[in-house]
């Protein structure tokens, strides 16, 4: 009897867990190098919590959702804080709620998951009035759908990851006039969760190529990164690294939906970057059950060519919770562990 019960056990966890093929191992990066972090000379009174870092021209932009403003922007010369912009609120100029930030010809944007909006900023005069570039995204596949990671793509148009409400499909591009132009692949998957679920589960951010002709995507909650093009309307998938599948525990209610990841989850990419020739991810590839919520953090970034092929891995020696790459070819990051502090990664 009990060889029995343990039995239907094993048949149950074969059933509702990971059944695809195995993932695959960082051993697939040829070359490996251990990166120095220098400690860095910038105000950080005049921050919170650095959730996200563009570099423009002579500017460092960072996104911080713990401010009373959303954006500090810092002089690339000389590290001075320069100015803060994006006051929180609905009113008129104010900003719901910044969720990415992106470069576009001459100006950067920001997405505004609160209000769905898009709104570009020209950084030529530091004259931050925005022009809202779309004002609001409509005629989603559903009711129930919503923007969440946005990039910017030619035609004038922008891929997306979902939010919520994109049960069969990934992502979806849309044009200027905030029409949905199509969707496109299905959700990737290693595990048998319901389609509800999986925008939450493979949630992460999203970085185009400077032609704007190829977009990589990367997931927070688990080490999934896809490398597609774009091309006369159509996208193809050029190459999909999958480390590891999700450990998680959705909660699909007819109106809540929320995805819980269970202690040994493997985390996945925490930021990207990109220049014209590579994509450089921050990855955790931890466990909130060994290391608590360092997970949330990385200190390895690794490389690949716009083609998905990985080049090599950097591993620093602290813990980076953000990092950019500014016109130079510089990298800086900022790191919470083991102390606050904004640091130059040397020789990468």
């Amino acid at each position: 009897m009990r060889k029995t019960f343990l039995f239907f056990v094993v048949m149950f966890i074969s059933i509702v867990g990971c059944n695809n093929s195995n993932p695959e191992n960082l051993r697939i990066f040829p070359f490996k190098k251990n990166i120095v972090c220098e400690i860095m000379d910038i105000d950080l009174n005049a921050m919170a919590t650095p959730t996200k870092m563009l570099t423009m021209d002579s500017f460092l932009i960072i996104l911080d959702y713990n401010h009373k403003y959303f954006f500090n922007v810092f002089s690339l010369n000389s590290f001075a804080h320069l100015f803060s912009f994006g006051a929180k609120g609905r009113g008129p100029g104010e900003i719901g709620h910044a969720n990415c930030l992106f470069k576009l010809k001459n100006h950067f944007g920001i997405f505004d998951i609160d209000l769905q909006k898009i709104l570009l900023y020209n950084m030529d005069s530091l004259a931050l009035n925005p022009i809202t570039y779309i004002p609001r995204i409509k005629k989603m596949p559903n009711q129930e759908a919503f923007i969440y990671r946005i990039s910017p793509l030619l035609d004038l148009g922008f891929v997306t990851s979902g939010g919520g409400g994109f049960t069969d499909k990934r992502y979806i591009f849309f044009q200027k006039d905030s029409s949905c132009k199509f969707a496109i692949y299905p959700q990737i998957t290693g595990c048998n969760y319901p389609p509800e679920s999986l925008p939450l589960i493979y949630q992460g951010d999203i970085e185009s190529h400077p032609s704007l002709s190829k977009f990589v995507s990367i997931s927070s909650r688990t080490p999934l990164i896809e490398f597609y093009s774009y091309s006369n309307g159509k996208f193809d998938l050029i190459k999909r690294h999958q480390y590891s599948f999700p450990s998680v525990k959705p909660q699909i209610t007819s109106n809540y939906r929320a995805v819980g990841t269970l202690p040994d989850n493997i985390f996945g990419f925490r930021d990207i970057e990109s220049t014209k020739d590579y994509v450089y991810v921050l990855y955790s590839g931890r466990t909130s059950e060994e290391f608590d919520d360092r997970c949330f953090y990385g200190n390895k970034i690794l490389v690949y060519d716009w083609n998905g092929k990985a080049i090599k891995m950097l591993k620093t020696d602290i813990d980076l919770a953000t990092f950019t790459i500014d016109e130079q070819n510089r990298m800086f990051g900022f790191s919470f562990y083991p102390n606050f502090g904004f640091y130059e990664l040397n020789d990468f």
